[in-house]
C-alpha cells in the first residue's frame, strides 16, 4: 500500500462511525482470558470501550465488536464505574483487553484516570496501536497509570496493519509520552516468523535505545472464528492447541524469543506464554506488560 493510500485508510479510520451508548453489562471484571497450562498475571478490565478501528488482520478485536460495525463507547455514568471500582481493593485494570485503548478517546478515560490517580494499590494501563496523544498530553503524568504502545516490525505493518500508525510513529510518541513523565511499556506482539525474524532486529534495537521501563513480547496466534485471515498467510499450518488456537511449535517460539532477547540487550515479558516455552527457555518468571512492579 502506498504512503497516500495508506493515510487516507487512516483517516477512513477515524471518521468511521462511533457508537455511544450505555453499557448494561458489567464495566469491571475479572479477565479470564488465559487458557489452561498458560503463565498469565491475573488482572481485571476495565471496559470503557470495545472494538478498534485499526482492524489489523490477525487481532483477535474483529470477535468484538469493531471493524466494520464501529467501535463502541460507553457512557455510563462515571459513580456506577467507580462504584464497580470500589468493589475491588487493589490490583491492575486493563482498558485494552476489548478496544485500543487510545484510538477512539472514550469519554470515561478522563475520570478513569482521575480515579486511579487518587489510588495507591491500584493501576490502569491502557494500550494501543495510535500515535494521538491528545488524550493524555494536557494531563499531569500520574505513577498509577502506564501506557503501553503495541508494536511490530515494519514489513508485518506493511502487511497486516494498514489502518495503524507507522511503528516509527508509534516509537516517537511513546518518547514524547515517556519524555512528560507517563510511564511507557512497549507490547512487541505478534511476532510473525512468517515475514523473517530478522526484521525484528530493528525495531528491538530502537526499543534498547528507547528505554520504555517493560517490553513484553509474544507470537503469532490464530483464535478460533477469525474470518478475515487471509488465506496462504501465516499460520494456515501450524500446531493448533486442544483449544483450537493455531500457534508456533514451542521450539520456534523459544528460539524467537531468545534473538529478541539478544537485540534488545535483556529479557523482555513473554505474554501469555506457556510453561513448556519458560522451561524451554530457562528464564525465571518475570513481571509482563500488565503487573504493577
Amino acid at each position: 500500500m502506498m504512503p497516500q493510500e495508506r493515510l487516507d485508510d487512516q483517516v477512513q479510520a477515524r471518521k468511521q462511525s462511533v457508537i455511544r451508548r450505555a453499557r448494561t453489562s458489567r464495566l469491571v471484571r475479572p479477565c479470564h482470558q488465559s487458557l489452561a497450562g498458560v503463565v498469565c498475571n491475573r488482572f481485571y478490565e476495565l471496559i470503557l470501550s470495545t472494538g478498534c478501528p485499526f482492524n489489523c488482520h490477525y487481532c483477535y478485536l474483529q470477535l468484538a465488536q469493531g471493524g466494520a460495525h464501529g467501535p463502541v463507547q460507553f457512557t455510563n455514568p462515571w459513580p456506577e464505574v467507580e462504584r464497580q471500582l470500589e468493589q475491588i481493593p487493589g490490583g491492575v485494570f486493563s482498558s485494552g483487553e476489548w478496544a485500543d485503548s487510545l484510538a477512539t478517546h472514550p469519554p470515561l478515560l478522563r475520570p478513569a484516570i482521575a480515579y486511579f490517580r487518587r489510588q495507591q494499590d491500584k493501576f490502569l494501563f491502557l494500550t494501543t496501536k495510535s500515535a494521538d496523544l491528545s488524550p493524555l498530553l494536557d494531563m499531569e503524568p500520574t505513577p498509577q497509570v502506564w501506557v503501553s504502545f503495541s508494536l511490530n516490525a515494519v514489513p508485518a505493518w506493511e502487511r497486516f496493519e494498514h489502518r495503524t500508525p507507522h511503528p516509527y510513529e508509534r516509537l516517537a510518541a511513546a518518547q514524547t509520552l515517556q519524555e512528560a513523565g507517563w510511564r511507557v511499556r512497549v507490547r512487541l506482539d505478534p511476532i510473525i516468523q512468517e515475514i523473517g525474524v530478522e526484521h525484528y532486529r530493528d525495531i528491538a534495537e530502537r526499543l534498547r535505545r528507547l528505554g520504555p521501563e517493560r517490553v513484553t513480547v509474544g507470537t503469532l496466534r490464530k483464535l478460533p472464528g477469525l474470518s478475515h485471515w487471509p488465506k496462504g498467510t501465516p499460520l494456515e499450518a501450524h500446531y493448533t492447541s486442544p483449544s483450537g488456537v493455531k500457534l508456533y511449535l514451542p521450539p520456534v517460539r523459544a528460539d524467537i524469543y531468545r534473538r529478541l532477547a539478544d537485540w534488545l540487550g535483556f529479557r523482555p515479558g513473554l505474554c501469555r506464554e506457556t510453561h513448556e516455552v519458560w522451561q524451554r527457555l530457562g528464564w525465571e518468571l518475570t513481571d509482563c506488560n500488565c503487573t504493577a512492579g
